[in-house]
């Protein structure tokens, strides 16, 4: 999706404070919900726009319990909710360098939260302060005010949908039913906010085809049917070669590299217990409620990633 930033040095009566639509715009809704409702919950009017539906996935998320309870000091969660969130926890975590000594760790991303559990709370206590979601839409345009910013948002609804209705798409009637029909429309802030993350579009017009200084690629899959009794550490980071010269490689002929082309590459890992394998929420409840201390949730699943 490209979308077209513009700067003008005239003023639109539509962006002023006194008259713009919300006081901040935040684009990008699975990080972005959460800095949305802090806003919110200090008195902004706030709008979040998201090109999916926004929802967490159900894979967990790895974070500090430190992390955790910021969410708690800015209001956005109670104690027992930051709780409720946590799928599984384990301690000690590693941190290793190929030929070099292991150095173990602890209370370091070493708890798994949910973020559909998380994300779904957030939205609700986002949308009961009165913030605004519009979501399964695109961030098309950015018009940039001294003043303020106007967002042109599009997006497919159902034909004489109040959405293309409140576009003016006057072609939506006598369209059959069940037929989608492409609207448009501005909304107006005081501030736009960028959470769209790595493929931003509005990153990349300001990049403006300048390469990156560097690539990371990253792989990763979940496995099951390892001994819940000692699957209770982490790898944070990890590796178990070490980097290859400029060229060799290619000089290897490996990665489908041409003779002569340098590289540098370095593989690293991380591995972390996964919940997909823990035996029964119950049973996670009981524990949490036992008070039973990390590395006493069990799992037989594990969750890796290799990074270049």
């Amino acid at each position: 999706t490209t979308t077209a930033v513009t700067t003008t040095s005239s003023s639109n009566p539509s962006t002023s404070v006194s008259t713009c639509m919300y006081d901040v715009v935040v684009a990008g809704g699975t990080l972005g919900i959460f800095v949305a409702a802090a806003l919110a919950r200090q008195g902004f009017r706030v709008a979040v726009v998201e090109r999916g539906v926004l929802a967490g996935r159900t894979q967990e998320w790895n974070i500090s319990r430190k992390e955790l309870q910021e969410l708690v000091e800015l209001g956005l969660l109670s104690d027992v909710e930051a709780e409720s969130v946590i799928a599984l926890e384990f301690n000690p975590v590693r941190v290793g360098f190929h030929g070099g000594d292991d150095v173990w760790t602890r209370d370091v991303l070493n708890l798994g939260v949910q973020p559909d559990k998380l994300i779904a709370m957030t939205r609700s206590k986002f949308e009961a302060l009165g913030g605004k979601i519009y979501e399964t839409v695109n961030l098309s345009g950015v018009e940039v005010y001294p003043d303020g910013v106007a967002l042109v948002i599009t997006g497919q609804t159902a034909a004489g949908g109040g959405a293309a209705a409140a576009a003016g798409n006057a072609a939506a009637g006598g369209l059959p039913s069940g037929a989608r029909v492409q609207y448009a429309t501005t909304i107006t802030s005081g501030l736009l906010l960028d959470c769209m993350g790595h493929a931003s579009p509005v990153v990349r017009q300001l990049r403006w085809g300048q390469k990156p200084d560097g690539v990371c690629l990253v792989v990763g899959g979940c496995a099951r049917g390892f001994d819940p009794n000692s699957n209770t550490t982490a790898d944070i980071i990890y590796t178990n070669t070490d980097m290859q010269a400029p060229g060799a490689a290619a000089a290897a002929g490996q990665h489908g590299s041409s003779a002569g082309q340098q590289q540098q590459l370095q593989y690293f890992w991380e591995a972390f217990p996964a919940a997909d394998g823990f035996i029964g929420q119950q049973q996670q409840q009981q524990q949490h409620k036992a008070g039973k201390s990390s590395g006493e949730w069990r799992s037989d699943a594990r969750t890796t990633y290799m990074f270049t």
